[in-house]
């Protein structure tokens, strides 16, 4: 993103209504899935704008245009039906095109020789049915088909950076619903939104696996997405989880060989 259009992003947004109030923009800030720390200079406007714009520059080399995206998306719902609404919508959509450039781009250097990466995105309380599903992968690690990654959140030994660089590395994000992770608000906005918008670029496969009974799951961002197990049986209603959980692993196979051979192809081609 060219620093003019940073320049440009922080004035539309300090055009919506109230955003003058630093603690309107902070609390819009607050919510950017990225890993600095916003300096803020709340007695000082044009030293806070100043602030945004040197950060966003920074963000746009950290974190790339995912949080940038997330951060237009955090105030579009705010100016909707309004010109600096659709002033924004116009440069979420440039964003977002400039992001799939750069993904092609990226994806092009991906042999069909290079493992498929699977991110799992689950709650705490369905850790075991992310361990369950990865013993049914295994195989495929082994022949270095796929590498898979699964958040050891209740060990606390995974980095909020590693956890990031695995997302927006991840070929395949694999969402474990449940009502755990529905009603987790920081999960939705660190894993689930961002894998959102990559899927949004191009960039990233979501497959949804139920595996509790959820309410209202299909009303969600991804209740359009087909959903595994087939017939969308969650997998504690199984008699047999082991069954669902291979009917399962089969499907991803499915996906990870429908990707390899996309790649196969484009290698082909160029």
């Amino acid at each position: 993103m060219k620093s003019e259009q940073q320049t440009y992003l922080v004035r539309l947004l300090l055009r919506i209504p109230d955003i003058e109030n630093p603690s309107t923009r902070t609390s819009l800030l607050a919510s950017i899935p990225n890993r600095l720390s916003l300096a803020r200079d709340h007695t000082n406007t044009e030293n806070d704008i100043s602030h945004l714009v040197e950060q966003l520059a920074q963000m746009r080399l950290l974190d790339g245009q995912r949080a940038l995206l997330v951060f237009i998306d955090n105030a579009l719902y705010r100016v909707e039906d309004t010109m600096t609404g659709k002033e924004l919508a116009a440069l979420r959509q440039q964003i977002a095109t400039e992001d799939q450039l750069s993904a092609k781009k990226t994806d092009s250097a991906k042999t069909a020789d290079t493992p498929i990466a699977l991110f799992y995105c689950y709650a705490p309380e369905d850790e075991r049915y992310y361990k369950e599903l990865d013993k049914q992968l295994a195989v495929m690690k082994r022949n270095k088909v796929i590498t898979t990654y699964g958040l050891d959140i209740l060990a606390g030994t995974v980095t909020k950076e590693e956890t990031e660089r695995a997302l927006q590395a991840a070929d395949i994000v694999l969402l474990l619903v449940s009502p755990d992770l529905m009603a987790s608000d920081r999960l939705y906005e660190e894993l689930v939104k961002p894998a959102l918008l990559q899927r949004e670029v191009g960039t990233t496969y979501i497959i949804p696996i139920l595996v509790r009974d959820t309410a209202q799951w299909k009303d969600s961002e991804f209740g359009m997405l087909q959903a595994s197990p087939k017939g969308e049986k969650p997998v504690r209603a199984w008699k047999n989880s082991d069954e669902a959980l291979f009917s399962i692993a089969g499907e991803i196979r499915k996906v990870v060989d429908d990707l390899r051979s996309s790649r196969s192809n484009s290698s082909h081609v160029e």
